[in-house]
């Protein structure tokens, strides 16, 4: 699973650099050894992706190979329900990221008002 993650993690934190945002600083993940913060916030919602894939193809005694990793880098062209319209996992990160600068941008108008 942990190959998995990585995957997700990042492809959420190339999303989060190429809006400006630094992945060191979270929101809720705030180690100071931990390079990718914001970017282990972001992925909380695609975990149960890799966990899925990982309970339906594999086994305990398993051996993790190729076709394997391969399959795992591809879940990030799984589709999944986002904003009530189907996109792929690469997509709805950045959808997500999107949603997350909107949501900053409101609230600084809320703000400076």
């Amino acid at each position: 699973m942990n190959y998995g993650y990585s995957i997700i993690r990042g492809a959420v934190a190339r999303g989060i650099v190429s809006y400006g945002y630094m992945p060191t600083i979270g929101i809720h993940h705030k180690s100071e050894l931990n390079n990718y913060n914001l970017a282990d916030d972001f992925i909380e919602p695609f975990r149960p992706i890799v966990d899925l894939w990982v309970k339906m193809n594999t086994q305990e005694e398993m051996e993790f190979d190729k076709y394997m990793r391969a399959e795992l880098v591809n879940l990030l062209n799984v589709d999944v329900f986002i904003q009530e319209k189907l996109q792929s996992v690469n997509n709805s990160i950045n959808i997500m990221i999107a949603s997350y600068t909107t949501a900053i941008n409101t609230n600084q108008e809320i703000f400076n008002k």
